[in-house]
């Protein structure tokens, strides 16, 4: 069988990957091991440095024996998960959104406790589950588009900007519905030597042009009409926001320049490559 070439975003999220299991996994020995002893360490740091009320500790018996068995149960799977996803994130990436809840949970747990209570073992747990949860979120979302760079519903996306700029019998005869698959697969070249961050930039403005809409018509931009898409993408582009404008001009490269450098598209405006003045 042959070895899986894994683009930039998946290299990078299997290394963080790789890096998670090995905390996941110190995790749950030190919860076993000395798990009992870390809200007193905690409530030292706070009682010396920070004026917030002391984690309550028990007066005769370790902390929290019980629960500390579920945690290093919890670090186990969340070992397992992580391992399996750096074997192959195409194929046990699906498992992610398992690993995401559990932070989510943690993470939410964490701060509203901490709003109640004010314990600075609160605010540890937010600040070091917070940050796993957001960085394996966005380096997940970034590998999952796979080989093409792109998920299934921003392909669909795609489309519908495109069927929005190029509609058939516009200003040509030629739509973007007529060369989709070929120029949705010249987007994916485009973004295949983007590096991590501009990817994930781009994927993410797809997305935030889709949902525009919803407080408008109550429907994302792949569910309006044609008609009404490009009316819509219109009046995004001429508004003042920058951030809006920004997104419709990386929606036009996106689409645009993988449409024009199809075959069909250059005969429909008149261009020949081989009549180009060469020096």
């Amino acid at each position: 069988m042959a070895k899986n070439v894994w683009t930039p975003a998946e290299r990078v999220f299997r290394g963080w990957m790789l890096i998670s299991a090995g905390m996941y996994a110190l995790g749950a020995a030190a919860f076993l091991v000395i798990g009992a002893s870390i809200p007193g360490v905690i409530n030292a740091i706070s009682r010396y440095t920070l004026p917030l009320p002391l984690y309550p500790m028990p007066t005769d018996a370790p902390e929290g024996a019980f629960w500390r068995i579920l945690s290093v149960s919890m670090m186990a799977m969340l070992t397992w998960i992580s391992v399996q996803a750096y074997r192959d994130p195409r194929r046990h990436g699906n498992m992610i959104p398992i690993l995401l809840l559990s932070k989510t949970c943690s993470t939410a747990c964490y701060t509203v406790f901490f709003i109640r209570h004010g314990h600075l073992a609160y605010m540890v747990g937010f600040l070091t589950d917070g940050p796993i949860f957001l960085v394996t979120a966005l380096l997940w979302y970034a590998a999952a588009g796979g080989e093409r760079n792109l998920t299934r519903g921003e392909d669909r996306i795609l489309a519908a900007l495109g069927e929005a700029f190029m509609p058939r019998g516009g200003r040509f005869d030629l739509g973007f519905a007529d060369v989709r698959e070929a120029s949705l697969d010249g987007t994916t070249r485009m973004l295949a030597v983007m590096d991590v961050p501009t990817l994930l930039a781009m994927r993410l403005s797809l997305h935030f042009l889709n949902w525009t809409p919803v407080p408008a018509f109550g429907r994302r931009l792949v569910s309006l009409s044609a008609d009404r898409r490009a009316e819509w993408l219109m009046r995004l582009e001429a508004r003042r926001s920058v951030m809006l404008r920004t997104c419709v001009i990386i929606a036009k490269v996106l689409i645009l320049v993988p449409f024009f450098e199809q075959p069909e598209a250059m005969d429909a405006v008149g261009y020949d490559p081989a009549a180009r003045v060469r020096p």
